[in-house]
């Protein structure tokens, strides 16, 4: 824990203000972090750095019991790769892989959900301590690490996928179809407009949209997939991407389909073109009685084609 301003720029010969350097060191050893400061430099004009860490590690010594040897308990394992980063993501490692993993700690730190980071080489051991899996745009998977995937949705756990997850084996090499395609219910298909946009589509904010699909229509009872819970009052949900062609059959279900670009500008033009496809942003399936994956292929914008 450093005792000097670490913001930016970092400000190496100053305290870091108190509140926030307690905060931080607290927010540490919450997370299991072993009590550890430092200094930069032997002669320090600013004496104020001094008078922070002594407290908080005297507080840490008399209740250390609760704070160290701990396991954790949480349930949800968000799975990454150092390969994934090098082989899959490379120049664009920060939008193919870092992006999609910050999407995800921060919607389980907003919901409250407690997650572990969970290393794709530990995923037989420490994935069977999961309930749930998380592959956030984890491109780049070997077929070890895809057959303990599978072994884990067999034994009752539940899997989301997201994005191009298991398209390129574990050097960063395409596949030709998704390595847990059995599971996800979804085939990958090369349709011949591979990497094709609408013009002036270049940039992510794009104004399209995932429309909210029913269930059974042929009943004329309005239902719903327990997982749309909380958009019961909206047929549409913004999305900002683009989504190729895909087919749809077997017995996947897509819960969002894509609403292709429209205009913003002006008012009056700004009106659905084309209000429905069959281009699945949201896809799940099921293992047993239960749907216990889901894909979410709205992640990146790429074509799939969903296949029995």
């Amino acid at each position: 824990m450093a005792m000097y301003q670490a913001g930016r720029p970092t400000f190496r010969k100053t305290s870091k203000p108190e509140p926030e350097a307690r905060l931080w060191i607290l927010e540490g050893l919450a997370g299991g972090l072993q009590p550890w400061w430092h200094h930069v430099g032997a002669e320090q004009e600013d004496q104020r750095q001094f008078q922070i860490a002594e407290p908080i590690y005297r507080w840490h010594e008399a209740n250390q019991e609760f704070l160290v040897n701990r396991e954790p308990v949480a349930s949800v394992g968000l799975v990454w790769s150092q390969r994934n980063t090098d082989f899959f993501g490379r120049d664009q490692s920060h939008e193919l892989v870092e992006l999609p993993w910050r999407g995800w700690t921060q919607a389980l730190l907003r919901a409250r959900i407690p997650y572990l980071p969970v290393h794709a080489d530990d995923l037989e051991v420490q994935g069977s301590k999961m309930a749930v899996l998380i592959l956030p745009n984890v491109g780049a998977l070997s077929d070890a690490e895809a057959a303990h995937l599978r072994r884990f949705v067999q034994s009752d756990g539940a899997l989301i996928a997201t994005g191009r997850s298991g398209l390129f084996d574990e050097w960063g090499q395409p596949r030709a179809d998704f390595v847990l395609a059995n599971i996800l219910g979804c085939h990958y298909v090369a349709l011949g407009r591979e990497g094709e946009r609408p013009r002036g589509s270049d940039t992510a904010a794009l104004h399209t949209y995932m429309r909210v699909e029913d269930g059974d229509r042929t009943s004329g009872v309005r239902s719903r997939h327990a997982i749309l819970q909380g958009f019961e009052q909206t047929d549409i949900l913004p999305f900002g991407g683009w989504l190729g062609e895909v087919m749809i059959s077997g017995g996947a279900q897509a819960l969002l389909t894509y609403v292709p670009p429209f205009p913003v500008y002006p008012p009056e033009t700004a009106w659905m073109r084309e209000p429905r496809t069959k281009v699945p942003g949201l896809v799940v399936n099921h293992a047993g009685d239960s749907t216990r994956v889901a894909f979410l292929i709205a992640d990146l914008d790429h074509q799939v084609v969903i296949i029995d």
